[in-house]
C-alpha cells in the first residue's frame, strides 16, 4: 500500500487570492507604518504613537509571511497512513508520533477522532480542521488497514 499523506492545518485552507489580499495589505501596512515612523524619528516625538507604528509594522511582517507562504512547511501538521506505520504530527511545536500498525491492540473510531490502544498506552488523532470527505477518506483506509491485520475496530 502506498503512503497517503493527509494535512491537518488550517492554513492549506487560505486560497491564491486570499494570498495575494495578505502580501498587500502587508505591503500597505509597512509602508505607512514605515512613514510614520521616520516622521515620528524626524520630529522627535517619541510616545505611546511610537508603540503603535512599530506594532503594526510587526502586524505588516506577520501578513506578509502569511502571504509569501514563509516557514510553512515547518507548521504543518500531518498524517501518513500506509499498511505498516502511521506518522502522526499533532501541532508545530511537537515531533511526529510514529506508530507501528503491529502494536496496535484496538481502534476505536469517533466522529471527529481516532483512539488507537496500545499494550501500555494510547493516542488519540484529533482531526478538527479537516473537512467531512477528508475524514471519511482516513477512516476508511483505518478501517482496510485494521481489517487486513485483523485489529479490532469500533465505532
Amino acid at each position: 500500500m502506498e503512503t497517503i499523506t493527509i494535512n491537518l492545518s488550517g492554513h492549506y485552507l487560505i486560497t491564491p487570492g486570499t494570498r495575494k489580499f495578505y502580501k498587500i495589505f502587508g505591503f500597505v501596512f509597512l509602508s505607512i507604518s514605515a512613514f510614520s515612523l521616520v516622521f515620528t524619528i524626524v520630529e522627535n516625538e517619541f510616545n505611546v504613537a511610537s508603540f503603535t507604528i512599530i506594532s503594526h509594522l510587526i502586524i505588516g511582517l506577520y501578513f506578509l509571511i502569511i502571504g509569501f507562504r514563509l516557514f510553512e512547511n515547518k507548521f504543518d501538521e500531518y498524517i501518513k497512513i500506509n499498511d505498516r506505520q502511521i506518522i502522526y504530527k499533532p501541532c508545530f511545536y511537537k515531533k511526529p508520533k510514529i506508530v507501528k500498525v503491529e502494536d496496535i491492540r484496538e481502534i476505536t473510531i469517533a466522529p471527529l477522532a481516532i483512539n488507537f490502544k496500545f499494550d501500555h498506552d494510547d493516542l488519540r488523532i484529533k482531526l478538527r480542521w479537516v473537512s467531512y470527505k477528508t475524514v471519511r477518506k482516513i477512516k476508511e483506509v483505518i478501517r482496510t488497514i485494521a481489517s487486513s491485520k485483523q485489529i479490532k475496530v469500533t465505532a
